[in-house]
């Protein structure tokens, strides 16, 4: 959907194509409802400004090569009761966009279960990962994350991780698992309540550094333009200009 379409869609089944299956862009609002997508690419993807938004409920997301969902922009998607199986990554939202998920699954996916980027914001209730290949919540970049109620079992690497200056708040949720850590983060996340047997470790954020200034001084004349048949003289106390054009006399000047 493109160029600010509205649409309703319900038990649609979509397999085996070769890109991607849902697209909602350019000011579009669409909404999804008992969706079945397998074997595609990426299933469902939204970039534009705020205006751009997505409602998906009640769908299966199943055998996809790059991401369950990919929310890009300013875009602001809603998934509920939404289940994400055997793919690369669940659910990821980056730039300026949102992404909501409430009661949803991701399992069995190879990279990661959901993440925030750039400045994107994710608001999680009731999330549940299981088995991701590196880890289940990640943020990174200046992403805010507000997660709660939510599980992460046997995550290979790490369960929960907060990275750059990422922020946000991880309440009553759980890490469990037999390998790596629970949560890697950098000092700018609420930890509230949190369940895990597994090491919690802080890291040190870099610094900020503030961007280099850079002074110009300028001793000689400055051309914002193309010029042509000029002579130039400084640091004298005379300048003789000669003119050579048809009409023009020489001039001195002091």
């Amino acid at each position: 959907m493109t160029e600010a379409a509205r649409g309703r869609f319900t038990r649609v089944v979509i397999e085996d194509l070769t890109s991607v299956a849902l697209r909602v862009r350019d000011g579009s609002n669409a909404v999804f409802e008992h969706i079945r997508v397998e074997r595609c690419p990426s299933q469902v993807e939204t970039l534009g400004n705020g205006g751009t938004t997505a409602d998906i409920t009640d769908a299966v997301f199943r055998d996809f090569d790059m991401s369950a969902a990919e929310v890009l922009g300013q875009s602001r998607v809603r998934l509920r009761n939404v289940s994400a199986e055997r793919g690369t990554l669940g659910f990821g939202v980056g730039e300026q966009a949102q992404l909501h998920l409430h009661d949803c699954t991701v399992k069995a996916v190879s990279r990661c279960g959901v993440i925030a980027f750039g400045k994107g914001r994710l608001v999680a209730r009731n999330l549940t990962v299981t088995g991701s290949g590196t880890l289940g919540l990640g943020g990174s970049d200046s992403a805010h994350l507000d997660v709660a109620d939510s599980e992460f079992t046997d995550c290979a690497v790490v369960g929960v991780s907060f990275g750059d200056r990422s922020a946000g708040r991880l309440a009553d949720c759980s890490v469990e698992g037999t390998r790596g850590d629970g949560v890697r983060h950098n000092g700018l996340v609420e930890l509230v309540s949190l369940r895990t047997s597994l090491p919690v470790v802080e890291q040190d954020t870099e610094p900020v550094v503030p961007p280099q200034t850079i002074v110009n001084n300028f001793n000689a004349p400055v051309f914002n333009a193309e010029v042509h048949g000029v002579q130039l003289a400084w640091n004298n106390n005379e300048a003789v200009q000669q003119q050579t054009g048809e009409g023009e006399t020489p001039d001195e000047r002091p």
